[in-house]
């Protein structure tokens, strides 16, 4: 420590021995420079973290002393979530509306700024406007039912701990007030009540308007005797004080430093704007400055925080965000959410799948995920059976329909240990402080401990709290912070960094009340009534902002966006009132993720290789990222399509493999949904089905009918379909445990209305003519059919007098979509004609083929096709190609038909680029 500094000490522990003994209270018009405050005879006094960490003193504010106080009277503070439900309560006895929590809602501004005034509700209620009498009626009952719980509404906490403070000087302490710039009436009478003699506060003051709010306070301070001191002491240096060496906490210099170097920049965008501070901020710290001397501050943090903790991360810098975010945004909340819906809906499986697959659940289920996905497990028991070979103990879950309250929070203790999740919340820091946030809710949410509620009123409870609470969005230690401008009033900092200057952003847009409006105000302020009016609000702002130009040492750096969405933004009425012109600047990259950006457009537009990258290495992944963009860029042109699209060009012989009807239908709608399908195997997931439909039905229909006709048989007594009718209910049995349809939800209802339906189409006089005898179902046939080899399964065989007849059943109501004709429209029947020409001559070569028709089960009708020879036969030469080119193009027909029930959609990429490479192709052909 210097001379200067040793005798500066004792200048001012010299001062303050004089002050003491005259035990006066004092009000500093300004910060007197580099003031070391007295830690063992004054108890410093600050509203944030920041300010008692420039002070290098702990952490202790007005909030927490009235508490205290408060407490040793044995009232308590009402939790947020006991405040709204007691509100709610209120708003019931004065006012009966309607709706209870939309009336809370819209009141409970109003009430808390009465309270916060501090203004007699006796006196209100004798004020001649019905609004306002309604108001001071609703802020009394809320009082006296807060009371029966001995608690307090925050917003009065002051005036309380004033009024126990009262006659009781003997608890008044010695305080050093400082960061409380812009008092409110409830905070100077607890700051007067409080503090004991010899106490200090600082409170700046000048002739302009803003500060009249100020000059208020001083002028109240000022008749309770409190001393005014403008200018800082200065005492000459008593011979007999010694000199002391030990270091002791000081004040930031001033409120009105040297002015710092001021810069404004404006950006396209919010994200733009945040990616060029943050690049100033990265090279700051590059050349050396501590993360502790830069601080970003934002007018609207919450507007600003989400895209500076994102680009922090990519630009790999450190970064804390202090905004609060409620607990329903974090990953615990979520969770919590997710359990409360699964306990109450009965372990439906695609919530109770999403909660076992948490990250805070550890990704236990990931073991059995195929079991699940094929068996679709609902309720608890079933899903008991796979959480055990998951290592899950899922006992824990099975809750009662009503309890007490203390039991419904013990109950989620027990869940939050059976599946650790305080363990797995340690892993991010916003997690766990969360998790210790709803506990402590938690305990709020258990009073009365004895009062029984249902598990849905317990839900809502927990619902409303994970709104309500919130925690810091970035915890933690270190880094570059991100404040709002009245965290960091009265710091100093040698980089100041202010986001969202631009108006409508800082100042912010003043917010009318919907029951305590700006016109009621200003007309309580002309009754003399203390609220605060809409002038008060503004100066506030302004004085704010005064304030937060004080806080830079070395730079202060103003930016903002040109456009918000669509809305194009103007530069905030402050920047005007510092002479400043605005410049865009232009950055370096910040990032590897920048830096790829910028050298890839350089090698699109001149095909330059990429600079070095660290360590004057290239970068491995640009070959990577060129080819991706090459792949890309050519898939939206108008180019041929290439492998990406199909067009592997590795062909196949079409003579050594066996198709299906299906499969050639397949290659005749569009290659690659065949290619996708029996090339790749890209088959679609093993999964139990929840409904009847698609193929599980058809399977079920078609076996049903086989069996049926089998059995009926074997009853020579009995017409045909008679036969069937009677057999059907075993058959239908039969089938269902064959086909495994017992999983579809509530099935024992669905499955009448399946039996009624296949009782109507076998009676029906379309399924079987009176002249037909059936011959075979579900035969299988071999066959070579235009030269390629063809097998399929034939549903039924019927003889008639004119010939055979093939029938093959659908579910559907009309035509199956068919393969391409020769204008591209699903029009071209393959299957039918297949089987007409192919089964018919393997099954039953003597005898001819009458006709091949579609049997609609659930419109009891028949489709017949014709069958065009030449067409076909041009078709199997254009699938003989695509087979021996390797050219499996995505190719739909016009009307997109056979994209509808494709599984092959997440892999295709069909659209309006398909167009312009078919317009392409077409003006190839054409030249």
């Amino acid at each position: 420590m210097s001379k200067s500094s040793l005798i500066r000490d004792r200048i001012f522990y010299e001062f303050l021995d004089r002050l003491g003994a005259f035990m006066t209270r004092t009000v500093y018009l300004h910060s007197p420079p580099e003031i070391p405050i007295d830690g063992d005879r004054l108890t410093v006094i600050t509203p944030t973290r920041q300010i008692a960490r420039s002070l290098q003193v702990p952490h202790l504010n007005l909030e927490t002393l009235a508490q205290q106080i408060c407490q040793r009277q044995g009232q308590t503070i009402a939790p947020v979530l006991l405040a709204r439900r007691t509100l709610q309560t209120a708003v019931k006895i004065a006012l009966s509306p309607t709706d209870i929590e939309g009336t809370a809602r819209s009141f409970s501004g109003a009430v808390k700024s009465i309270l916060r005034a501090g203004i007699d509700l006796e006196t209100l209620a004798s004020v001649s406007q019905p609004k306002v009498r309604q108001l001071a009626h609703l802020t009394r009952t809320y009082q006296q039912q807060l009371a029966e719980y001995r608690a307090i509404e925050p917003s009065e906490l002051f005036w309380h701990a004033s009024r126990f403070m009262k006659g009781q000087k003997g608890d008044r302490q010695p305080l050093f007030i400082y960061g409380y710039f812009q008092p409110r009436r409830d905070r100077l009478a607890f700051i007067d009540a409080i503090a004991a003699e010899g106490s200090a506060i600082v409170l700046p003051c000048q002739d302009e308007d803003i500060f009249t709010d100020n000059r208020q306070a001083i002028d109240w301070l000022q008749k309770r005797e409190w001393e005014i001191i403008d200018n800082p002491p200065s005492h000459p240096l008593p011979s007999n004080i010694p000199i002391s060496a030990s270091p002791r906490p000081r004040v930031p210099a001033s409120l009105h430093p040297p002015s710092p170097h001021l810069q404004s920049h404006t950006y396209p965008n919010l994200e733009a704007e945040v990616r060029g501070v943050l690049t100033q901020v990265k090279q700051l710290l590059t050349d050396g400055v501590a993360a502790r001397d830069i601080v970003l501050v934002a007018r609207d943090d919450t507007l600003y925080g989400p895209t500076v903790l994102d680009v922090a991360w990519e630009y790999e810098l450190p970064m804390r965000a202090l905004y609060p975010v409620p607990l329903a945004a974090t990953r615990l909340g979520a969770w919590i959410r997710l359990l409360l819906e699964v306990i109450g809906s009965n372990f439906p499986f695609e919530a109770t799948a999403k909660l076992l697959s948490h990250p805070l659940v550890g990704g236990k289920l990931k073991a059995v995920w195929p079991d699940v996905r094929s068996r679709h497990p609902q309720g608890l028991r079933s899903w008991r059976t796979l959480g055990k070979q998951a290592g899950l103990d899922l006992s824990v879950l099975k809750w009662k329909k009503k309890d007490t309250r203390s039991n419904w929070g013990q109950r989620l203790r027990e869940v939050f240990e059976g599946f650790h999740i305080r363990q797995q919340c340690g892993g991010w820091a916003r997690e766990i402080v969360a998790y210790y946030k709803f506990l402590e809710g938690l305990e709020a949410l258990g009073q009365p401990e004895t009062e029984r509620v249902a598990f849905a009123d317990f839900t809502r409870d927990v619902t409303d709290s994970l709104r309500l609470l919130s925690v810091p969005a970035q915890p933690g230690r270190g880094g570059v912070e991100l404040h709002v401008p009245q965290s960091v009033a009265g710091t100093r900092y040698p980089h100041v960094f202010v986001l969202g200057m631009a108006e409508g952003i800082f100042p912010a847009p003043l917010q009318d009340d919907p029951v305590l409006d700006f016109f009621t105000r200003k007309q309580l302020q002309r009754q003399e009534f203390p609220i605060e009016s809409i002038a008060q609000i503004a100066r506030r702002e302004a004085l704010g902002f005064r304030f937060l130009q004080s806080v830079a040492a070395q730079t202060l750096i103003f930016s903002y966006p040109q456009r918000m969405g669509k809305a194009e933004m103007l530069p905030s009425p402050y920047l005007s009132g510092l002479g400043l012109n605005s410049q865009v600047l232009e950055l370096a990259s910040a990032s590897l993720e920048e830096v790829r950006k910028v050298e890839l457009a350089r090698y699109v537009a001149n095909g330059n290789a990429p600079k070095n990258g660290k360590n004057g290495k290239v970068d491995p992944l640009f070959s990577h990222i060129v080819a991706a963009w090459q792949i890309e860029r050519h898939r939206e042109s108008a180019d041929p399509q290439d492998e990406y699209d199909g067009a592997i060009s590795v062909g196949i012989d079409p003579t050594k493999r066996v198709f299906s009807a299906s499969q050639l239908t397949q290659l005749g709608q569009c290659g690659f949904k065949w290619f996708a399908g029996h090339l790749l195997h890209l088959d679609e997931l093993d999964e139990a089905q929840t409904e009847l439909e698609g193929r599980m039905r058809g399977r079920l229909y078609h076996k049903t009918l086989e069996l049926a006709l089998h059995m009926a048989r074997e009853k020579p007594d009995l017409d045909l379909q008679d036969g069937m009718l009677e057999c059907l209910e075993a058959a239908f049995e039969e089938a269902e445990e064959t086909e495994r349809v017992g999983d579809v939800s509530a099935w024992e209802v669905r499955r009448r209305e399946h039996l009624d339906r296949l009782r109507r189409t076998i009676a029906h006089e379309s399924f079987l003519s009176e002249d037909a005898e059936v011959l075979a179902t579900e035969r299988t046939f071999v066959g070579t059919w235009h030269g390629l080899k063809v097998e399929g399964t034939v549903d039924r065989i019927d003889e008639t007098p004119e010939g055979l007849q093939l029938v093959e059943y659908k579910n559907i109501s009309s035509k199956p979509t068919a393969a391409k004709d020769r204008d591209g429209k699903a029009k071209l029947e393959v299957q039918l004609p297949l089987y007409a020409q192919v089964a018919a001559k393997v099954l039953f070569p003597d005898r001819p083929v009458a006709k091949a028709y579609y049997y609609s089960i659930t419109k009891q009708k028949t489709f017949e096709v014709k069958a065009d020879d030449g067409e076909l036969a041009k078709f199997i030469d254009r699938v003989k190609d695509q087979l021996s080119q390797g050219n499996y193009r995505v190719e739909p027909d016009v009307d997109g038909k056979a994209c509808n029930y494709c599984a092959q959609d997440l892999v295709c990429r069909k659209g309006a680029r398909l167009d312009r490479k078919q317009r392409s192709g077409q003006m190839e052909d054409a030249s």
